[in-house]
């Protein structure tokens, strides 16, 4: 009797493994389906069905680098560009893609205004570019990029954005500079004024 139900329990046990190894098997398949499926909704530019597509599997640890990196991107060629930022830092710090996210982020950061971090993203995609020109980019990072479009962006095309960055820089600081004074100055006229009232009774 008790040999019976030691063979049920291990019998039980072998196809409750069984049952959850098909389980997550078929939960890959379809993954990769999605995957592949907004893979070619990109590549086709129909931006808003690949990110429905990439937003359903991005809560997953596997690949989060990747599907960062692909939201981020549908949002970048959308009219949220806004909501791009938050998924391109994600993927930059994923070893699963090259440096070539360094230039998409820069470009996120410069739609929001942070000029800073944007010249600091573009001249870092530069320098990798330059050193990465003729060699394959899985030799950077751990993944080679199927995304092709940085083969369009020269170091040229992004030196202008750069510029442009710290143009925006000069004058951003110009502006607070004029700013200070008169708040300074403003600081000096109220002073004046508390002194005089004393001095007037």
């Amino acid at each position: 009797m008790k040999t019976i139900f030691t063979f049920t329990q291990a019998f039980i046990i072998m196809m409750s493994i069984t049952f959850a190894a098909k389980a997550e098997t078929a939960k890959e398949i379809l993954r990769r389906k999605i995957k592949t499926e907004a893979l070619s909704f990109f590549n086709s530019k129909q931006y808003d069905k690949a990110l429905d597509l990439y937003l359903q599997i991005n809560d997953e640890s596997v690949e989060k680098g990747q599907i960062d990196y692909m939201i981020g991107m549908c949002y970048m060629s959308s009219n949220e560009k806004h909501k791009a930022l938050p998924y391109l830092i994600s993927a930059s710090n994923s070893n699963q893609n090259t440096f070539v996210v360094n230039y998409y982020l820069g470009k996120a950061f410069y739609n929001a205004g942070d000029y800073g971090n944007a010249a600091l993203h573009l001249e870092k995609y530069i320098k990798d570019l330059a050193t990465c020109k003729g060699l394959v980019f899985k030799k950077v990072k751990n993944i080679n990029d199927q995304h092709k479009v940085h083969y369009e962006k020269t170091d040229k095309d992004v030196q202008k954005v750069i510029d442009a960055c710290k143009t925006k820089l000069a004058e951003n600081k110009s502006n607070q500079e004029p700013s200070k004074a008169n708040a300074s100055e403003s600081t000096t006229e109220n002073e004046a004024e508390i002194i005089a009232i004393p001095a007037s009774r």
